[in-house]
């Protein structure tokens, strides 16, 4: 089962969690998404990837312009990584609640999240370009719609930098 489907059975039944992370162990064999556990008995690791999983299914409700599941799928994932102490983990979380947030109008909250998850990237031990532009650009759209077209015009000057030096 492709990924895409196992993300479909979950946003259609959450109770197919167990189907939809098998079909993502098959689409994605490098991906470790193992739940070590014995019967009955939950892995130390589950709350974390549970929450990676409701990221995923938050990124995917944006996708498909459904924004109070977004809002709420992100918002979960965000609560169990702030609790675990998972501070790049939050990223994954942080992307989608920010979106939600533009989408639902409250501009202020989307600029405050995304900010947050540019620092977490920015200061982690290996910051990923990539990730940084993924979360300007939607700084970008967050700042037009707070009318500051100069904070935005910066941030399309640096990326366009980047290009020039870069396969982004």
């Amino acid at each position: 089962m492709p990924l895409r489907e196992a993300i479909f059975i979950i946003i259609a039944d959450e109770s197919g969690l167990e189907a939809a992370l098998e079909g993502a162990r098959a689409s994605m064999p490098d991906f470790d998404l193992t739940f070590a556990r014995a019967p009955g008995q939950p892995s130390a690791d589950l709350p974390a990837d549970l929450a990676i999983v409701d990221a995923g299914l938050a990124e995917a409700f944006i996708a498909l312009s459904r924004i109070p599941e977004a809002h709420r799928h992100a918002q979960r994932s965000l609560d169990v990584f702030i609790t675990l102490g998972k501070r790049l983990h939050s990223t994954l979380a942080i992307l989608p609640l920010a979106q939600a947030l533009f989408h639902e109008g409250d501009l202020d909250e989307a600029l405050r999240y995304i900010n947050e998850a540019i620092e977490i990237e920015q200061t982690s031990d290996e910051p990923d370009i990539e990730e940084i532009v993924r979360y300007e650009a939607i700084l970008k759209e967050i700042v037009i719609g707070l009318g500051q077209p100069e904070v935005a015009a910066e941030i399309v000057r640096r990326h366009e930098s980047i290009r020039e030096i870069s396969d982004l």
